[in-house]
């Protein structure tokens, strides 16, 4: 089928189908309407009903309140008929559901009613009852069989309690004539509407010949056009299927590149993960020989505190010893002058006599004791001496480790100050590598970024090579459909290398 019958027939389907479109929406907003037209018949059919029990209510009520006796309205509402041909009627029962007027079934005066059913097994005198009970007045609906008809039907009643005598009053009108009315008012908008569609489907026949008619003019115009321009568009499909084909090669290069860097990248960032890890072990260690030095200059603090102590305890001696050899030296005066005393004693003692031998003994035994104590204070000057010389050794040794242990403390302090140093220096370089790492992070992701994005090229360089592919089919279908084969025939494909020239060339290694 050639082109131009295809879009004839395309025109007046689409049309067909739009007029038809229309015929149904037509249709669907005539039965809506029509549905809120009936229901608002209905409404007010019933209100009419409804207006016309409360007037018929009325009316018993006023004669019922105009009898003297209870019989006396008995007699009254037995005998009111109203409607058409008079069938309807009033009836009364009381509470305890006894009947007192239904003309309609007089056999049932007297007598309580209270299982009555309708015709779907309601027990509508219960039903009545519980309304005058509840609200005094109201209105019921059943489906009840008329004075001579089979079936039943709807029936709006109205009811209302008389307290003075203890009595229900009822009255009710039969629906059906609604339900007629209504029936008759559907049928009536059912045709309108099914005329209005025929009145559419009349216009839409000619508009639709009308319509095939300048299709056919325009198909005749535009059919060879169209073949020139798929014959184009032909070209282009080829040229985008080279194209395509380029750009595929390329971004897989791209990819294999971006995919190498990536692999090199997550390499230099581990290795970077190890030097800071690295350099927070030396910040951490440099912090522990901090924190020694420093008890080791609080050590060196104390023992040269101690060196200064004992250096004046020792001076503290060497003073002492020095009284001591005073008061020894004293003792030996004191010992030397009593053994004169003795040898002076002795020598008197001899002149005496045998009277001075006791002195003698005396004398001797002194000398001996004097002698004693020189030796010891000889002994003791010795010792003192000897003490004396090794305090001064020990002085000097105290002086000498005193300026030994100040040296160690500047020494201390020295290094303290450099570890300080390096401890600073170690947090620069810290947030130095920290920065090197975001940085190389940053690099990472972009890098993956670009071999996403080369990935997602070659998959759209390959769609697109399918695409044109495909678009070359559907031309060459085209081309046939419009009966232009000898067209697409006498179009040559385009040259590859000439084509491949105006295509930008990725290289490995650029990415």
């Amino acid at each position: 089928m050639r082109m131009r019958a295809k879009i004839n027939w395309l025109n007046a389907g689409g049309l067909l189908i739009l007029g038809l479109a229309f015929m149904a929406v037509t249709l669907y907003y005539g039965e809506r309407n029509k549905g809120k037209e009936i229901a608002y018949l209905r409404t007010v059919l019933i209100e009419e009903k409804k207006g016309q029990l409360n007037d018929l209510m009325a009316n018993a009520y006023s004669v019922v309140k105009s009898a003297n006796f209870w019989t006396d309205g008995q007699r009254a509402l037995n005998s009111m008929r109203f409607g058409p041909d008079g069938k309807n009627y009033y009836f009364v029962f009381d509470r305890e559901g006894v009947c007192f007027v239904d003309p309609e079934h007089p056999d049932r005066v007297g007598k309580k009613q209270l299982d009555l059913e309708d015709a779907d097994g309601r027990k509508i005198v219960r039903e009545i009852i519980r309304i005058a009970d509840q609200k005094g007045e109201g209105l019921i609906e059943y489906r009840w069989t008329k004075s001579g008809a089979v079936k039943p039907v709807r029936k709006l009643t109205t009811v209302k309690l008389y307290k003075e005598w203890n009595w229900i009053i009822c009255t009710g009108v039969y629906l059906d004539d609604i339900e007629k009315a209504v029936a008759a008012k559907e049928s009536e908008l059912t045709a309108n509407t099914f005329r209005y569609l025929a009145y559419q489907a009349a216009i839409m026949v000619v508009i639709l010949m009308g319509v095939l008619l300048i299709s056919l003019w325009l198909s005749r115009r535009i059919s060879v056009p169209i073949g020139d321009s798929l014959k184009g568009i032909s070209d282009i499909s080829r040229h985008v299927a080279v194209a395509s084909e380029q750009v595929l090669a390329s971004s897989k290069d791209v990819a294999a590149n971006a995919a190498a860097q990536s692999v090199m990248i997550k390499k230099s960032l581990d290795s970077l993960d190890k030097i800071v890890s690295g350099a927070k072990s030396n910040a951490k260690n440099t912090g522990e020989i901090d924190r020694l030095l420093q008890k080791t200059d609080h050590v060196l603090v104390r023992t040269d505190s101690s060196m200064k102590s004992l250096n004046e305890s020792m001076l503290n001696i060497s003073q002492s010893s020095e009284h001591v050899s005073r008061i020894v030296g004293f003792i030996n005066d004191l010992a030397f002058k009593i053994r004169l005393i003795a040898l002076n004693a002795s020598v008197e003692a001899s002149r005496a006599g045998e009277a001075g031998n006791g002195f003698t003994v005396i004398a001797d035994e002194i000398r001996a004791m004097a002698d004693q104590s020189a030796e010891a204070g000889k002994t003791t000057s010795t010792l003192i001496a000897a003490a004396l010389e090794k305090i001064g050794e020990g002085a000097n040794q105290v002086v000498m480790s005193s300026r030994e242990f100040a040296e160690a403390k500047g020494a201390v302090e020295e290094i303290a100050a450099l570890l300080q140093v390096i401890a600073v220096s170690g947090e620069q370089q810290d947030r130095e590598l920290a920065r090197i790492h975001e940085a190389i992070a940053v690099l990472e992701k972009a890098t993956d970024k670009n071999t996403h994005l080369a990935e997602e090229s070659a998959l759209t360089a390959d769609a697109m090579s399918t695409s044109a592919e495909q678009m070359n089919q559907v031309v060459a279908g085209l081309v046939g459909v419009i009966g232009d084969r000898r067209r697409a025939e006498d179009g040559r494909a385009p040259d590859r290398h000439a084509l491949s020239l105006t295509v930008p060339q990725v290289l490995p290694g650029n990415g």
